[in-house]
C-alpha cells in the first residue's frame, strides 16, 4: 500500500539498485536481480520516456470501489526501485519509514525490558552475553539465549537476501510484513496464552528467537528498497557524520542523512514509548496496531489519489514501435550529422563549393 510503486516511480525504476551498507565505502553496489519480463518492460519504459514520442493511454473502463481498494494493497502494486534515493520517494515512503522505525524502537525497547534481550541490536546481545561469563556462577542458558537471538538476526538477514535474489511484488510484500506478523503472532500468545514472565519456562521468552528472526527479513527489505535500516542506531549515526560532512563540504556522498536523521527520532522516540503509561494496555501488540493503522490510512489516501480509470495494457508490438520510432529519429541525426562531417572536411580541403551546401543544410534546418 505504498506509493513506492506508483506508476510514474516504475517507469523510472532503477534495475540495479544501489543499496550502500552504512559501514560500506561509496560506490559499492549491490545488484538485485529481475526476472527477464521485469527487465523488458522497464527497458521499453526507460525508452519511452527519453524520447518525444508519446501515446495517450486509452481508457476501457472505471474500476469499482473495492477495485480501487485492492489494486493499492500492497501485494497487488508493482515494484520500483529508484525509492533509495530522495528523488525517487514521496511523502508516504518517508511517513512509512520512520512509522517502521518507531515500532522497530518500541518492540526492541519492549523485549529488552521484558526479557532481556534485543531482537535486532547483537552488538548488546554479543555485550550481554560475553558479561555473563564473569558471573559466578556462569549463566550458560543466558549466553545461549543471547547468542541465540544473534543466530537467528543473521538467518533472518540470509533468508531475506535469498528471497529478493529474484525480487517481485509479492517477496517484497513477505520481508516488509514478515517481523509485524511475527510480533502479531507473540503478542496476541503473551497476552492471551501466556504471559510476560522473564523465565525460560516461559515459551515466549524462547519466541524472542522468532522475532530476531523477522527483524533480520526487515533489515533486508529496507536496505534494499529505501536504502537505509529502520531498526538500529549505530551504522545510521554513521550516516549522520558523512551527511554532516556534506554540510561542511557541500558534497552529496550521503542523499540519505536528513531520512536517516528523522529514523533516529523517531527510533528513540520508540524505545521511550516503552514508559509511557498507555503502552502498558498494548504490550507487544502496540507496533502491529500502529502499523495496521498507518496501512489503513495510506490505502485510503492512494485510493483517493486514484482516478478510478482502467487503462489498455501497452502490448509488446507497442513497446516495439516505441523502440523503432526512437532509432529512426537518432539514425536521422546520425545521417545529418555524417553529412556536415563531409562538408567540413571538404571546406578544409579548400572545396568552395561545400560552404554552400553547409549554409543550406543550415538554412533548411531554421525553416523546419
Amino acid at each position: 500500500m505504498s506509493g513506492k510503486r506508483s506508476p510514474e516511480n516504475s517507469a523510472d525504476a532503477e534495475v540495479d539498485a544501489e543499496v550502500e551498507d552504512e559501514f560500506d565505502e561509496p560506490g559499492r553496489y549491490k545488484t538485485v536481480q529481475m526476472t527477464s519480463r521485469q527487465r523488458s518492460t522497464v527497458d521499453i519504459a526507460r525508452i519511452a520516456s527519453c524520447t518525444s514520442v508519446r501515446k495517450e493511454p486509452e481508457v476501457v473502463g472505471h474500476k469499482s470501489l473495492w477495485k480501487r481498494w485492492s489494486d493499492h494493497l500492497d501485494w497487488n502494486e508493482g515494484l520500483s526501485l529508484n525509492t533509495n534515493k530522495p528523488q525517487g520517494r514521496n511523502w508516504i515512503n518517508v511517513i512509512e519509514i520512520v512509522i517502521a522505525a518507531w515500532c522497530a524502537g518500541y518492540y526492541q525497547g519492549y523485549c529488552h525490558q521484558t526479557y532481556g534481550i534485543f531482537p535486532g541490536t547483537m552488538t548488546g546481545n554479543s555485550w550481554s552475553a560475553l558479561r555473563e561469563t564473569q558471573e559466578v556462577p556462569i549463566d550458560y542458558d543466558n549466553i545461549i539465549f543471547k547468542m541465540s537471538a544473534i543466530v537467528c538476526w543473521f538467518l533472518g538477514n540470509f533468508t531475506g537476501m535469498e528471497i529478493m535474489r529474484h525480487m517481485t511484488p509479492g517477496r517484497a510484500v513477505l520481508l516488509k510484513w514478515f517481523d509485524i506478523w511475527t510480533v502479531l503472532f507473540v503478542g496476541c500468545l503473551e497476552r492471551w496464552v501466556f504471559d510476560d514472565e522473564n523465565e525460560f519456562s516461559n515459551p515466549i521468552k524462547n519466541m524472542m528467537m522468532i522475532i530476531s528472526f523477522g527483524s533480520g527479513m526487515s533489515t533486508v527489505y529496507f536496505r534494499l528498497i529505501y536504502g537505509i535500516v529502520t531498526n538500529r542506531l549505530t551504522g545510521n549515526v554513521y550516516r549522520l557524520a558523512r551527511g554532516a560532512q556534506d554540510l561542511v563540504h557541500g558534497t552529496s556522498d550521503c542523499p540519505n542523512a536528513a531520512l536517516t536523521l528523522g529514523i533516529c527520532i523517531f527510533f528513540l522516540y520508540g524505545l521511550y514509548s516503552y514508559y509511557a503509561p498507555w503502552a502498558e494496555h498494548f504490550g507487544l501488540l502496540l507496533p502491529c496496531v500502529v502499523t495496521a493503522g498507518w496501512e489503513l490510512i495510506e490505502t485510503f489516501i492512494e485510493c483517493f489519489m486514484d482516478d478510478g480509470l482502467i487503462y489498455e495494457e501497452p502490448s509488446d508490438d507497442e513497446g516495439n514501435e516505441v523502440i523503432e520510432q526512437e532509432i529512426h529519429k537518432l539514425q536521422e541525426v546520425i545521417d545529418e550529422n555524417l553529412e556536415k562531417i563531409s562538408l567540413l572536411k571538404q571546406i578544409a580541403n579548400g572545396d568552395p563549393g561545400a560552404q554552400a551546401k553547409l549554409a543550406a543544410i543550415e538554412d533548411n534546418k531554421i525553416q523546419d
